[in-house]
């Protein structure tokens, strides 16, 4: 018993003493930390600045223009002199009125390719082929009118059955 006394007398010393150490080494890593940490966030103060000017400015942009600023804009003044005289604006231009071209059916034989299209207007398929030879695909109300041209006139045409002269 008397060998039991000390030993457990140490172990109670090594309780209360160790403490003491190991909040002292605690401390020291807590302010390495802490110093690492704030040398980071220095840095980082500057990008978060840049981020919050950015979501700033894309806020003032998708803001509708009356509520960014209530400032009315500078009266326009009339120039003086020779250029004070006003000139009338000059009227829209007025769009042409669409061509109105012939019936695809009633297209013969022997035409020449810029009579054709002059007449009849551009075609709606047109392929062309060798030796100086193209088909062109006319539809004319749901039927389809097909021609051959060879060296710039019309050397065949198919049409419906029912509408064949």
């Amino acid at each position: 018993m008397s060998r039991s006394v000390p030993a457990v007398s140490g172990f109670f010393i090594a309780l209360l003493l160790l403490p003491v150490q190991a909040a002292g080494q605690a401390a020291v890593e807590a302010g390495l930390g802490a110093a690492a940490s704030s040398t980071g966030a220095a840095g980082a103060k500057g990008v978060g600045k840049a981020i919050g000017g950015i979501f700033q400015q894309l806020d003032e942009t998708l803001k509708p223009a009356a509520s960014r600023s209530t400032a009315k804009p500078a009266a326009r003044r009339a120039p003086a002199g020779k250029t004070a005289a006003v000139r009338d604006p000059l009227p829209p231009a007025a769009t042409p009125p669409a061509p109105t071209y012939e019936d695809p059916l009633q297209i013969q034989k022997g035409i020449a390719s810029d009579e054709l299209l002059r007449r009849f207007g551009p075609p709606a398929m047109q392929i062309a082929g060798g030796y100086d030879l193209q088909t062109m695909t006319y539809i004319a109300g749901g039927a389809v009118v097909q021609l051959e041209l060879q060296a710039g006139k019309v050397i065949s045409v198919s049409k419906p059955a029912e509408s064949r002269q």
